[in-house]
Parts: C-alpha cells; sequence; structure tokens
C-alpha cells in the first residue's frame, strides 16, 4: 500500500516535471530569441538591459511562470495503467471529471 502511494505520487511529479521542463525550454528559446534580435537590430539601446541582473530576473520569471501554468497538470492528472507485452508501466492523464468530456 505504502509503495503504491508513493508511485502515485513519483508519477505525478514526473508529470508535472515534465510539462515544466518543456514549458521552460519554449519560453527559455522565445527569450534568446528576442535578446538576439535586439542585440542585432537595436545593439545600442539593448545594451543598457541586457544585463546580468536582468537575465537572473527573466529567469526567475520563466521558471515561475512555468510551473504556474503548469500547476493544473499535476492536478488534473490520474494514473492510469496500460498493460503491454512483457511491460507493466503507467502513464499521466486528464481525468475526464476534471475537464468535461473532450
Amino acid at each position: 500500500m505504502i509503495e503504491n502511494t508513493l508511485l502515485l505520487i513519483l508519477f505525478q511529479k514526473l508529470a508535472i516535471n515534465t510539462a515544466v521542463s518543456v514549458s521552460v525550454s519554449a519560453w527559455t528559446l522565445v527569450a534568446i530569441s528576442v535578446e538576439r534580435y535586439f542585440a542585432i537590430c537595436h545593439p545600442l539601446r539593448s545594451r543598457r538591459w541586457q544585463t546580468l541582473s536582468h537575465a537572473y530576473k527573466l529567469i526567475t520569471l520563466i521558471w515561475l511562470g512555468s510551473l504556474a501554468a503548469m500547476a493544473p497538470v499535476a492536478a488534473l492528472s490520474e494514473l492510469q495503467p496500460t498493460s503491454q507485452e512483457r511491460l507493466n508501466t503507467s502513464r499521466t492523464e486528464p481525468t475526464r471529471n476534471s475537464l468535461g468530456n473532450f
């Protein structure tokens, strides 16, 4: 019983970790692209705000925004057992009750 509860918690954390890492990757690429655009097209203006402290603030904002945006993934997902040949695995899916009929 305790092992099943620990596995459930582990898989829920895995679901949010995957979602957050994908979101962080995408938003980091957007931030790098915008920064490069300003560095190339407006080099004198961009030197004023492209500082180390600005980078730390942007990284923090990206992580906090991704955690907030992906929190429903952990809240609305449940563990669904799958049966495959010689493989006993599980996956997470949104619950039908929480999202309605989709």
